[in-house]
């Protein structure tokens, strides 16, 4: 019997699946992996196997190829043929403010360079917004800074209200 060759068609039985209905042998349309997929009318299935069928805008489960992860930063997919492909992680994703300062650039951006977020705010990725430091060295005292504002802004508002509060009760309460 040997190989078959792509386009043949089989009963299931012949190829010792379960189900009824005929198979035929296709190739992916993305990779050219060869497999049997059941015959819809005259035509397979699905034209892709199920590796390529899941990634990026092809899977049914695309939303645009933009996500928020656990701790605030935007994702960006970008396709294998993209320029900044190369900062994509495992998944085809790039975060967005890396992608941002990358364009911005003209180049890919290194692994050790960061990219920091002036305000704090890890979703703000306006250009102004975003600054590129050569290694972590320098992030780490704009981020303790940046924590320092954060609380100082807090404690300056705690005050605020602590005197408004004063005033509020020194009008209510009659002169001796």
């Amino acid at each position: 019997m040997g190989m078959p060759k792509v386009g043949d068609i089989k009963d299931a039985s012949q190829i010792g699946r379960n189900y009824h209905g005929k198979y035929i042998f296709h190739a992916c349309e993305d990779c050219g992996k060869v497999r049997w997929v059941a015959l819809k009318g005259k035509k397979p299935d699905t034209v892709r196997c199920c590796v390529c069928a899941h990634i990026g805008h092809k899977s049914c489960n695309w939303k645009g190829g933009r996500h928020i992860d656990s701790c605030g930063y935007i994702h960006i997919y970008v396709e294998p043929q993209d320029p900044y492909f190369a900062m994509a992680n495992i998944d085809h994703y790039v975060s967005e403010h890396r992608l941002i300062i990358a364009k911005r650039l003209g180049r890919c951006l290194e692994r050790w360079e960061i990219v920091h977020h002036k305000n704090g705010v890890r979703n703000d990725n306006r250009l102004g917004n975003l600054e590129l430091l050569p290694r972590m060295v320098e992030h780490l005292p704009s981020m303790r800074m940046q924590a320092k504002i954060i609380e100082l802004q807090k404690e300056i508002l705690k005050w605020q209200k602590l005197t408004i509060v004063l005033l509020q009760q020194s009008l209510k309460t009659p002169a001796k």
